[in-house]
């Protein structure tokens, strides 16, 4: 048996919390750990400060560790930190670090960190850096990690070089390749070198859907034996995701095989994912997923499968309830598999309290294992605490949804003036210790996931009081329109040949420079045309959009075939226009000069003739 809890305040200037949690430093010091201790952490201005300390079981033996973290905030420039940790299990060693992340004037974004750690038997560092970058229609990633191998008692001397790159051109179509190379130079252990290679691309020809395909080509060298051991690997991955307003479908398919490896067990694997997520107004949503792999390892076939089924729907503005049921299956001797379920009861309390009863049962079919029951019961709710009393000190908080789904966004960030908030697992942010007045909110796109924009026009103004203001952000797959300017020539001879013989305008040929305007629900956007015609608008938030051509950008003595277009987006599609233009037809009329002559009135005498001003041609 086994029982958690977490005890968590949190204030304006501080959070303090007591019971089974997760503590995180740096990727060199302590990229995660959990366990059963205290925690606290508290902000002055830029400069912020945080310790804990955990007891964890580790390979069966209780282990404690103590650490603490300073950093400082350079406006929206970037943060640098000091990362301290002290651990005791078998033996006692230490850990500290400084890092970095910073944006550069650019526009990249650069990380590092030093690390350094002293055993009772060993000391050693290790280095880290990041670089990473996009600007239309390109972008990368360069990643480098160096640790020596008595860092933290590790066994290995390993040094690592992963370099990515993703482009995209105008189109549906996107390229992405990576390559990566890691070392092991620990010559008295097992010096090996592996490189890695993946290229790939995605296609989104179809409204809704998108097509992808990667092949990733492995290579592990043994260079400690002689003759050197080569395992040399093909990996084949297709992956299909079709997303609509109320459903999302995703299949894919992986198989992969071991060449120039006599020596080695021979291995060959074959994945099948398939995920299909379903919302109904009437029956909540609804969510499916399946996962088949096929190994086999020393001629002996081991199939294994996991399947998914889920359930939620929200019964009123309080009220939610949800379930999930989970299968394994597996021909191992040592493991046949297991079946799970589990029900949750979510309350949502006036004063802004939350409630959560979750009923777990899972049987394993595996002999020995006695079935298992665990019942969890969460509470939160918002209470004073005498701590300081601040006057005319606003906050703003609220949550970034999906708009379609309507699921949490987390790990969003957003930045308001010097201050950065990030959304936590169900998609909550806050910016606390406001002065009243207005403020401008913005969401970093960066942080979004690919293809995806606020719906909101950024940034966003918001006034704030000296109580809290609840602002919620969605977000949704961006659109976008793109397309060519096509001017024409008009054939002569098309008099001649007749109209069902030729075409009356020839020679299309793309016209740059033409300045494009779409007004749609973000405001107003502009496009200009290149050298070539094509033109292609900025990520569009989903809704109706009006393009216009405008008439003072046309050639003298031409017309638009249709100068406006009104277009209705949804998320994620890319609407493709032509927009023609043709020359003006010229009908030239003759009119022939001379002389009027009029008979004599019988009256008076007889006037002398007038002679017409010559009018000449007449063109229309």
């Amino acid at each position: 048996d086994r029982d958690e809890y977490l005890v968590k305040v949190t204030a304006p200037d501080y959070t303090a919390a007591l019971g089974k949690q997760f503590f995180s430093l740096s990727p060199l010091t302590e990229a995660s750990k959990q366990g059963t201790g205290a925690s606290v952490s508290t902000d002055f201005g830029n400069l912020s400060f945080s310790a804990f300390a955990l007891d964890n079981l580790l390979e069966m033996q209780n282990e404690s560790r103590f650490g603490g973290k300073a950093s400082y905030r350079f406006g929206d420039r970037g943060v640098a930190a000091f990362n301290l940790l002290e651990a005791a299990d078998n033996g006692r060693w230490t850990s500290g670090s400084l890092e970095g992340h910073f944006l550069l004037p650019s526009g990249n974004r650069f990380e590092w960190e030093y690390a350094s750690s002293n055993t009772s038997l060993l000391a050693d560092d290790a280095w880290y850096a990041n670089l990473g970058g996009s600007s239309d229609p390109l972008s990368y990633n360069l990643r480098y990690l160096r640790a020596g191998p008595g860092y933290r008692g590790s066994l290995e001397d390993v040094e690592q070089l992963i370099a990515s790159v993703n482009y995209v051109p105008p189109g549906p179509i996107r390229l992405r390749a990576l390559l990566g190379r890691k070392d092991n130079n620990l010559a008295r252990e097992l010096p090996d070198s592996l490189r890695s290679t993946q290229f790939g691309f995605s296609w989104a020809g179809f409204d809704h859907t998108l097509f992808s395909a990667d092949i990733v080509k492995t290579l592990n060298e043994d260079r400690g034996s002689d003759p050197v051991e080569r395992l040399e690997r093909e990996t084949y991955r297709f992956a299909l995701v079709r997303d609509t307003p109320s459903a999302e479908f995703k299949l894919s398919y992986e198989f992969g095989n071991a060449l120039n490896a006599d020596s080695l067990p021979r291995s060959f694997s074959e994945r099948i994912n398939a995920r299909l997520d379903v919302a109904s107004v009437v029956l909540g949503n609804l969510g499916a997923s399946l996962v088949y792999c096929f190994r086999d390892y020393q001629d002996t076939k081991a199939p294994y499968s996991d399947v998914t089924l889920a359930w939620e729907r929200e019964l009123n503005g309080r009220l939610g309830l949800s379930a999930r049921y989970r299968t394994v299956n597996s021909n191992r001797s040592y493991y046949l598999g297991s079946d799970n379920l589990s029900v949750t009861l979510d309350v949502a309390f006036p004063n802004q309290a939350e409630m959560a009863l979750t009923a777990e049962y899972g049987p394993h079919r595996s002999t020995g294992n006695p079935e298992d029951l665990k019942v969890t019961i969460t509470f939160s709710t918002p209470f004073p605490i005498p701590v300081s009393v601040k006057r005319n000190i606003g906050r703003i908080e609220g949550k970034i949804l999906d708009a379609v789904s309507g699921k949490p966004a987390q790990d969003i960030v957003l930045r308001l003036g010097d201050a950065v908030a990030a959304t936590d697992p169900f998609g909550r942010y806050s910016f606390h210790s406001l002065p009243p007045g207005l403020h401008r909110l913005y969401v970093d796109p960066a942080s979004l996931p690919a293809d995806y924009i606020a719906m909101e026009k950024m940034p966003l103004e918001v006034t704030v009081s000296d109580t809290t203001t609840e602002k919620d952000i969605r977000i949704t797959r961006a659109a976008g329109i793109t397309g060519r300017i096509v001017l024409f020539r008009f054939d002569r001879n098309y008099r001649w040949l007749g109209g069902d013989q030729g075409a009356a305008y020839i020679d299309p040929t793309g016209m740059p420079g033409v300045l494009l305007t779409a007004a749609g629900p973000a405001g107003i956007r502009r496009a200009l045309s290149g050298d070539d015609g094509n033109f292609s608008f900025p990520p569009l938030v989903p809704g109706e959009w009006k393009l216009t051509v405008p008439e003072g950008a046309l050639p003298e003595g031409h017309f638009l075939a249709k100068g406006e277009f009104d277009l209705v987006l949804e998320p994620g599609q890319q609407e493709d226009i032509i927009i023609k233009i043709f020359p003006k037809v010229r009908q030239i009329r003759f009119i022939d000069q001379g002389t009027i002559l009029e008979e004599a009135s019988p009256q008076g005498p007889q006037e002398s003739a007038v002679e017409e001003e010559p009018q000449g041609a007449e063109a229309e």
